[in-house]
């Protein structure tokens, strides 16, 4: 019914590979503590991870594509302009990651799921997720979007609250429904051709202009964004800002650890 997508990025961007498969190994257990067992996950990956889970609600399955580099990337120097603060190593790393979301998307769209959520590697999701998208299917034929969330400073051990617009800074905030996603050939080497999900701050915007429809917000918090020195996006300086306002801000949202939320994102600290 909900098929999840967490495309792996490979060993030669990493640089702890012991790590990045632990946060791997904690996102995809707070998927299998989920209350409803209506979902598969997909992780797409180059290289495998150190230690694999052992369940029949997990798949890892290797991208049967070579690595791209930012070379071979057709439209590398018109995503530099356009973009204004991505560089080369940015736009190799989102075309690997775009193209194994869809390459997943494509799977799980002709496996037969009918909602697809792709995942970072380093995100948790709440255990009520896939009941609440089963139990109001009926109602939305279009999908999801991640309003409310938390950052989770790993070494700090505290929580962030994000009380909107979490699709805007999270990549893993969308739940699609399989009409909505569009034919992609998976050897194009554009970054646009594999953007859908990655595109994320602009995905809500999209889905209405093609469609003439609207993803509905989650009335939960619903995902965990954990920070750690790994992250290429977004660091905990970051995060706490500059100014005197987003430094207080930062204060105000700030939850220390708290083992009802851990509970409920399945958190395991790394």
């Amino acid at each position: 019914m909900l098929a999840f997508i967490i495309p792996f990025k490979p060993k030669r961007n990493s640089t702890n590979w012991e790590q990045d498969s632990s946060y791997l190994h904690n996102t995809i257990q707070s998927i299998l503590h989920q209350t409803n067992d209506d979902y598969h996950v997909f992780v797409i990956t180059h290289d495998m991870p150190e230690s694999l889970i052992d369940s029949p609600k997990v798949d890892y399955l290797k991208l049967p594509f070579d690595y791209c580099d930012f070379e071979k990337i057709e439209d590398r120097n018109a995503a530099l302009k356009d973009s204004g603060y991505l560089n080369a190593r940015d736009v190799e790393y989102l075309f690997d990651q775009g193209r194994k979301q869809m390459y997943g998307a494509q799977l799980a769209k002709e496996s037969g799921y009918e909602y697809i959520m792709c995942l970072d590697a380093d995100d948790l999701v709440s255990k009520n997720l896939v009941d609440y998208v089963i139990r109001h299917k009926e109602d939305n034929q279009v999908g999801w979007y991640v309003n409310k969330g938390y950052y989770f400073i790993a070494i700090e051990n505290i929580y962030v609250r994000q009380p909107y617009a979490m699709n805007m800074i999270s990549g893993s905030t969308h739940i699609i429904h399989r009409n909505m996603l569009p034919q992609t050939d998976m050897a194009a080497l554009s970054l646009g051709s594999n953007n859908f999900f990655s595109g994320h701050a602009s995905l809500p915007a999209r889905i209405k202009k093609e469609f003439g429809k609207e993803l509905l917000p989650l009335p939960f918090y619903a995902i965990i964004y954990t920070i750690t020195n790994l992250n290429w996006s977004i660091t905990v300086d970051k995060l706490r800002g500059k100014s005197f306002y987003a430094k207080v801000k930062f204060l105000v949202r700030r939850v220390l650890f708290d083992k009802p939320i851990g509970k409920r994102f399945y958190l395991n600290r790394v």
